[in-house]
């Protein structure tokens, strides 16, 4: 096989050499065109490793300030953030690790249901859990949507020391606020009880509030950890973030058999315990970035003005949107006590287990990405993204939304149906996930177009319809509760999710700045859905067929495997681009490889 001269490829050969075959005139332009490409390559870097208000003279001459001092050394290539990272590789890993850290999650759910089941213990431990993970919900999405955009400002404007400088500044505001609201809830658990659930008797309330005093605590760590967290992500680390999931779990699955054979106190301690752990994971990888934090505590910084600029449309949207939760959470303590809380917290988990993997996978990488994108007025390539992630999540979430509804009940006897968990746990955590899926590809979407919203710095949209697919929530939960009972919970929230999706569609169509082809999304989605209808069809048969001979859990996980295979021939069969090309991508990487 003839292999070219590796000379003849050397791009770099020009500066020294000359091309054979061409005029000299023309030889020498290539080798200016080719030297000021060269020149423009080193400039790109020494932008990414110093700030602007170092120069290369002095960095040639050794005069840098003193905290740039030796950070030559210390940089590594591989971990600036770049362009020319491929989006899909890193949203496929990062499945893949959210997987495995969704894995433990699960076993951390099988756990406390078997050792409680949905009773009295579980549907306390579920509300203390709650408070505080609404808390961080709001707050904590609210400061990682601010901080990535105000920090890559202020290191374009003012550099990495002021950059780091508004970092630490902003884990100290958060972590003294995060202590304040901890106090308030230890001082009133009763009153957040009550809110969260008002259909408990006195004696459940009583064992709930005592859990929040000790539970709310773990606040402090995770809302930092919202902080360190993308912090890594904006330096394209995205597999420490993705696998902090799995020291916490370990925490759980401690905590829970301890709770249960010695004291229940040990279950809200794990709470605490688990936020402090993912801190401890974090920090190691956050110093390598070279950042230390640095008390500081100063309310009147610009920066930090700015990230509550671009935080508060933010947290009062997402403070809108956890309404749901709360609202859902009362209102199943009214149809059915501890045990539609139970059930509705673990259907959620199975919920939550596609969101993780899949949902949450994709808009962690494409965010930063998205904001450095609108630094450089990149509009094209926001598109590209934008709707690269559209399909993506189409891909991962309408054949799992057709798992979910067609074995929603097979899946919950095989993860959770032991001890404690019997027939009736079983039937209205089924009900829950049926409902819940329905909903999953709207919470996708939404979820990918308020990202590109905020990355614009407009959090005034999503804002609006986040209260909007709120109300519609709250009248849609008192209407189908009525009608459905437990089950119209889960519904309300699906059919909210789906609407908020299509008017935040309508509204970055009117925003005009960018054009996302909705109609080509839309065929590729119709495709996608048929090959989901293939592949969940296929499978139930076969389910039907091999549940007399080998039971249901063992004819569940046989008809997932054939699911993966139907749903992957069919996939390939309807031939939509973004598949051929992460295809040519993985040929390409083999290829490599041999």
């Amino acid at each position: 096989m003839k292999r070219n001269n590796p000379a003849s490829c050397d791009p770099y050969r020009p500066r020294d050499g000359s091309f054979s075959g061409f005029s000299r005139e023309t030889s020498q332009k290539l080798k200016r065109d080719l030297l000021a490409y060269h020149e423009r390559e080193e400039e790109r870097l020494f932008a990414q490793i110093y700030p602007p208000s170092v120069t290369p003279a002095q960095v040639a001459e050794g005069l840098m300030p003193d905290d740039l001092e030796g950070r030559v050394d210390q940089v590594h290539l591989e971990d600036l953030p770049t362009k020319s990272a491929s989006t899909r590789s890193a949203v496929f890993w990062l499945m893949v690790l959210s997987a495995f850290t969704k894995i433990f999650g699960f076993l951390r759910e099988v756990i406390l249901a078997r050792f409680f089941g949905v009773g009295e213990v579980a549907g306390a431990y579920r509300i203390a859990q709650t408070i505080p993970v609404i808390i961080l919900m709001v707050v904590g999405t609210g400061l990682a949507v601010g901080f990535i955009p105000t920090y890559n400002k202020t290191l374009s404007e003012k550099g990495e020391k002021a950059a780091h400088r508004f970092m630490s500044n902003t884990i100290t505001v958060s972590a003294v606020l995060g202590i304040l609201f901890c106090l308030i809830v230890a001082i009133f658990p009763n009153f957040f009880v009550w809110v969260f659930a008002s259909g408990f008797t006195p004696a459940q309330q009583e064992l709930t509030a005592w859990f929040t005093k000790v539970a709310v605590w773990g606040v402090v760590f995770s809302i930092v950890n919202y902080i360190l967290q993308p912090y890594l992500q904006m330096h394209d680390n995205f597999w420490v973030p993705a696998m902090v999931g799995i020291p916490m779990n370990l925490v759980f699955l401690i905590s829970f058999p301890m709770g249960a054979h010695w004291d229940l106190k040990w279950l809200p301690i794990g709470v605490v315990v688990a936020g402090l752990v993912q801190t401890v994971w974090l920090i190691p990888f956050v110093k390598r970035k070279n950042y230390s934090w640095r008390p500081t505590f100063d309310l009147k910084d610009s920066d930090l003005r700015h990230l509550l600029m671009l935080a508060g449309p933010v947290i009062f949207g997402v403070a809108v949107n956890q309404i749901n939760i709360i609202v859902d959470r009362n209102m199943a303590s009214q149809v059915m006590r501890e045990a539609g809380v139970s059930a509705l917290g673990y259907a959620n988990q199975l919920n939550g287990f596609v969101q993780g993997i899949f949902i949450y996978s994709v808009i962690t990488v494409i965010f930063p990405r998205l904001s450095r994108m609108v630094i450089e007025k990149d509009y094209e390539g926001i598109e590209t993204q934008t709707t690269n992630a559209m399909v993506t999540m189409a891909l991962v979430v309408l054949p799992c939304i057709v798992g979910l509804m067609v074995f929603a009940d097979p899946i919950i006897r095989l993860l959770f149906q032991r001890g404690k968990f019997d027939e009736v746990a079983v039937s209205l955590t089924s009900g829950g996930v049926f409902y819940y899926a329905i909903g999953l590809i709207g919470f996708a979407f939404r979820e990918v177009l308020a990202r590109v919203f905020y990355a614009m710095n407009n959090t005034k949209t999503p804002t609006i319809n986040a209260a909007i697919a709120v109300g519609i929530n709250i009248v849609l939960n008192i209407v189908l509760a009525q009608i459905m009972g437990l089950n119209g919970l889960p519904l309300a929230t699906s059919l909210s999710a789906l609407i908020g999706a299509v008017l935040l569609m309508i509204a970055l169509k009117k925003e005009g700045s960018l054009q996302i082809h909705y109609r080509s999304l839309l065929g590729k989605g119709l495709k996608i859905g048929a090959a989901s209808l293939i592949m969940g069809g296929g499978a139930y048969a076969l389910y039907a067929l091999m549940l007399p001979r080998i039971g249901p859990k063992l004819g569940v996980l046989m008809a997932i495997v054939a699911a993966a295979v139907l749903y992957t021939v069919a996939i390939l069969m309807m031939r939509i681009p973004e598949v051929e090309d992460l295809l040519g991508m993985m040929r390409s990487r083999l290829g490599r490889k041999r």
